[in-house]
């Protein structure tokens, strides 16, 4: 029997009923679905509780608990003390992730607080891309914060006009996708297209930024690090735009239409990802 509150919001959601109707709520992989529609439609509450059966059924799925809790949050609602120790002790990184969350909902949080409290907590995610929001916000808001302590103080963000290069990087033996998609950006024939691998990026950040930076970068551990890292020093030295090798601009008239041309200095445009 599913609460009240449950049933009045799936009430006419045909495909909800179906899923219902034929699996009930003993299916892990039906009640992922089910909560991942419901939250798609802004019912994160809702979404909440079939993330929690899921769980029921899989107490060892740290992505499940993590989509739980965030679904919480978003509702507005408080976690359990025990979902946060369970959260803890499955995986110390999730557990970092969801604070940092968690504390980035206060609108009077402090950006700093926040990158402190992810840490590295990437680590522990598929791609680290599922975490690459909450970096890129709470950076700009920090920006803002340092900004607005000190008029005069110089953003990090105050180039003139972006140049029209496109920076990709694959630390070795990029795979024939990558390629592809590598020349494919270069027939647009819109953007000086930069590939870098691991060689060449520790040789432009010696040139660039000296040897203490070179070193710091070949001691990262995993290529979604060396990536992080080098993006923006690339960015910073050069200027122009970074994308992911699994990312396409589908036209240059589109990626034109999302820029507002000679005004903007940053502009971060970002993809979902991940059952957040």
């Amino acid at each position: 029997m599913l609460p009240e509150t449950i049933t009045n919001i799936i009430d006419g959601k045909d495909r909800i009923q179906a899923l219902l109707s034929k699996h009930g709520t003993a299916n892990f992989q039906i009640n992922i679905e089910i909560a991942n529609i419901l939250k798609a439609e802004g019912h994160s509450f809702e979404a909440s509780f079939f993330f929690d059966k899921a769980f029921q059924i899989n107490p060892h799925s740290k992505e499940v608990l993590l989509a739980k809790m965030m679904a919480l949050l978003d509702a507005h609602q408080i976690c359990s003390a025990e979902d946060d120790e369970r959260l803890k002790n499955l995986d110390e990184n999730f557990y970092k992730f969801y604070r940092s969350y968690q504390i980035s909902l206060n609108k009077s949080s402090n950006a700093k607080e926040i990158l402190e409290t992810l840490d590295a907590c990437f680590e522990s995610f598929r791609s680290g891309s599922e975490v690459d929001w909450l970096y890129i916000r709470t950076a700009m808001k920090l920006d803002n914060q340092n900004n607005s302590s000190n008029s005069n103080s110089r953003s990090v963000f105050t180039q003139d006009v972006i140049p029209r290069r496109l920076f990709f990087y694959w630390d070795k033996n990029p795979p024939r996708e990558v390629l592809e998609n590598i020349e494919y950006h270069k027939n647009l024939r819109y953007f000086d297209v930069v590939y870098f691998d691991r060689s060449s990026a520790i040789n432009f950040l010696f040139e660039n930024y000296g040897k203490h930076t070179a070193q710091l970068f070949e001691s990262l551990r995993h290529p979604a690090e060396e990536s992080d890292f080098f993006r923006l020093h690339a960015l910073y030295a050069l200027g122009g735009y970074y994308l992911d090798t699994d990312n396409q601009i589908i036209s240059r008239e589109l990626f034109q239409s999302q820029i507002c041309s000679g005004s903007d200095s940053a502009v971060f445009i970002l993809a979902h990802s991940g059952p957040f």
